[in-house]
């Protein structure tokens, strides 16, 4: 028996035969109708964009705040990598090859001297996030700011709790999907190897209520 898969009439659709260009991350996102009935709001292909000093990043879900219940299911869209206290990031990224990665830093990463662009200490920061992350290709070595230094492969997780910290990847490409949750102060994120992608989420902290479900 063949399935079919219905989607309300304002979900977008994605174009299979569209080509390739950079990185493209298949989204898929529900909510709720007026009825608060779920449906599939979104199915589409969300763009890398391009980080000099670091490769791409596709931002899937930018909120600033938390998430009210029914909802509908349209991405805040806030601007920014790292979100301020009760946002969240979901995030995938591709790291380039090649030294440790070193973007041109954010008002929200905290450097010490010899930490900017072309320093001694060039990729070390720190911000005020949790940062969870899983490597899905590739592998990535994380060094923290004594010199230890562990390499993380395909599969493995990881929860960077806001310390000072640099990426490198090794041998290829790395692509992680980072989490970065700021409930308190704190985000999630992930970063690859060689070219890693990488999806980072943040995690609001809030209660579900939904009205139909209340009434049980």
């Amino acid at each position: 028996m063949k399935t079919t898969l219905q989607l309300s009439k304002n979900a977008t659709m994605n174009k299979p035969d569209e080509k390739r260009q950079g990185m493209k991350v298949r989204t898929v996102v529900t909510g709720h109708n007026a009825k608060g009935r779920a449906v599939f709001v979104r199915d589409e292909k969300v763009d890398g964009t391009p980080i000099p000093g670091l490769g791409e990043l596709a931002f899937l879900w930018n909120a600033d705040e938390p998430a009210t219940y029914p909802n509908a299911g349209n991405n805040p869209a806030a601007p920014g990598i790292f979100p301020p206290l009760g946002g969240i990031r979901f995030i995938i990224g591709t790291y380039l090859p090649g030294d440790f990665i070193a973007p041109e830093p954010t008002p929200e990463m905290h450097l010490e001297d010899g930490d900017e662009l072309g320093g001694a200490n060039a990729g070390f920061h720190r911000t005020d996030t949790t940062d969870f992350g899983v490597v899905l290709s590739g592998n990535l070595a994380l060094q923290l700011d004594d010199g230890a230094e562990l390499s993380l492969s395909p599969g493995d997780v990881l929860i960077e709790n806001g310390t000072r910290h640099r990426w490198r990847v090794v041998g290829g490409t790395c692509r992680p999907p980072w989490l970065l949750s700021s409930s308190e102060p704190s985000a999630v994120r992930i970063r690859p190897a060689r070219e890693v992608t990488i999806a980072v989420t943040r995690e609001d902290r809030c209660g579900y209520s939904h009205p139909r479900l209340a009434k049980r």
